[in-house]
């Protein structure tokens, strides 16, 4: 599926990824059916369901059961000359039934994508997934068709793949006349409604909006400049709740948010491709607006092809190598136990067949680490050796060198936290809020700490490089929310840091 229909043309297909007790995975439909290499639809295969460990889980959790599960990855684009990514979003069902060989049988249904459309294009995978096993692989031409007529109404590349809370879609209602009509929501909604249809079957679909950042200001020219970074990019994964993913280890987010801003070696560990992939979303929603300019893997497998090279970290980010990558194989922790950052955010079965973006799509009730205890200096061999036993028993654990930012104890304490014996309206609750609250306060940071950069940006200050920019700095006020965070003395530093790091480039090109 080659990118040839130019900047605001969006893509799909979908696959049907089915494991053949010969031939292991394999892609048995892809519609349309040329849209894929073979080469790309064995990398699809890899990647379209959970590891063994999960599938033993799932498998054995009751007779006759099914189990749902929604994630994304990126496969390598071998068709598009310049390379490039397919985002891929599956929709995986595993089904125990003992009169079958293997106790079961999994079956994903994936849509492909030329944009990296999170938050919409999951809902399209559930609904996908869903229309196919009750109607058969008929009907999935007819979510292609759908998705691929919302361009007439107006959809613009990823643009409007991510943004602010869209709201309960319920009583909106479904768009009337022809497939794919174009729905303006209500401002206070925060987003816009398309529908998706196979045969009797129409789903209104969320095409939610962020609001804009302070930094897409005017230009000294007059004018105003494009949403600060690459969009696509940039508002590909806000949508996801970042606290579900993420609470048993909010007292480090701000040691997250400096790794992420600063592109390091990040690996995320858990039980499922659910919960590592959103994760990896969460991790790069922490420095919106700043796209995340590095190689990253929502799901990533010993299939990768360069899985021997990113074994030793200083590979990170050299040659196509990738820097952040969700993993759920325990292997992983012993192959690439070197990388300097390691989160494991648990994860136990992930909750099946709910809508990406909910708080119950994560965990509700992880086992977290102490947060009367921190974790920087977990580098030396002894503490190392009991990485896997941590690790492995899916606790949120986060394990790093030190660095610069510090926690912010005002957030820490207007975090909503709920008992373990909370119901499950009073944990969605929780958890909405106190996204709300972690996704304000890390906007305003990433803000606060390219504000003082953007003007050379833009052009209204002049700079040769990065090396007069960081003088210019020296003599600069800095926010109080950025100083409260990182003292000045250690901003510099860090400023240093990110002027060579692989974000830096793509966002400061970005006119």
């Amino acid at each position: 599926m080659a990118d040839d229909q130019g900047p605001t043309a969006v893509k799909v297909c979908i696959a049907v990824v089915e494991f053949d007790l010969v031939q292991g995975q394999i892609a048995r439909l892809v519609v349309p059916e040329d849209a894929l290499s073979d080469e790309e639809k064995k990398d699809l295969a890899y990647h379209a369901f959970p590891d063994s460990k999960s599938v033993e889980l799932s498998l054995s959790s009751g007779k006759n059961s099914i189990h749902d599960t929604l994630f994304h990855f990126r496969i390598r684009n071998r068709q598009a000359q310049l390379g490039g990514w397919h985002n891929a979003y599956a929709f995986c069902r595993q089904r125990h039934d003992p009169s079958l060989p293997r106790g079961g049988d999994q079956i994903s249904v994936v849509v492909v994508s030329n944009k990296p459309m999170t938050t919409t294009l999951m809902q399209i995978a559930k609904f996908a997934g869903e229309v196919y096993f009750n109607k058969g692989e008929g009907v999935l031409s007819q979510v292609v068709e759908s998705v691929h007529s919302w361009e007439e109404s107006g959809l613009a590349g990823g643009r409007g793949s991510v943004g602010s809370d869209p709201g309960d879609p319920s009583d909106e209602g479904a768009g009337e006349g022809e497939a794919g009509l174009w729905k303006q929501m209500s401002p206070s909604r925060g987003g816009k409604q398309l529908t998706v249809r196979a045969d009797e079957f129409v789903v209104p679909i969320i095409v939610p909006e962020r609001k804009p950042s302070s930094l897409d200001a005017q230009a000294a020219g007059g004018g105003r400049w494009a949403p600060s970074g690459d969009a696509e990019t940039r508002m590909a994964h806000s949508k996801v709740c970042t606290y579900s993913c993420l609470s048993g280890v909010v007292k480090h987010l701000w040691r997250i948010w400096e790794v992420v801003l600063l592109a390091e070696p990040l690996m995320i560990f858990g039980s499922n491709p659910e919960i590592v992939s959103s994760s990896v979303s969460a991790c790069m929603d922490l420095i919106f607006p700043l796209p995340y300019g590095a190689d990253y893997r929502p799901y990533y497998t010993i299939h990768d092809e360069e899985f021997s090279r990113v074994q030793n970290p200083e590979n990170c980010g050299r040659d196509g190598n990738p820097t952040l990558i969700g993993v759920t194989n325990t292997y992983f922790l012993k192959a690439c136990g070197a990388w300097p950052n390691i989160l494991s955010v648990g994860g136990g079965d992930a909750a099946g067949g709910l809508a990406y973006n909910s708080p119950m799509s994560s965990p509700r009730s992880p086992r977290r680490g102490s947060w009367s205890k921190s974790w920087f200096n977990f580098g030396s061999a002894d503490q190392r050796e009991n990485l896997i036993s941590v690790v492995d028993s899916y606790t949120q654990e986060f394990y790093s060198g030190p660095g610069t930012a510090k926690e912010n104890f005002r957030v820490l304490a207007s975090l909503d936290l709920t008992s373990d014996d909370a119901s499950e309206m009073q944990w969605v609750t929780s958890a909405t809020i106190n996204t709300k609250l972690i996704r304000r306060h890390f906007q305003d940071l990433t803000e606060a700490f390219l504000g003082p950069i953007d003007p050379y940006r833009k052009g209204m200050y002049e700079a040769r490089g990065p090396e007069e920019i960081l003088l210019g700095l020296e003599k600069a006020a800095f926010p109080k929310n950025l100083t409260d965070c990182v003292e000045r003395e250690k901003l510099l530093q860090l400023y240093a840091k990110f002027l060579k790091c692989a974000n830096f480039k793509p966002w400061f090109e970005a006119r």
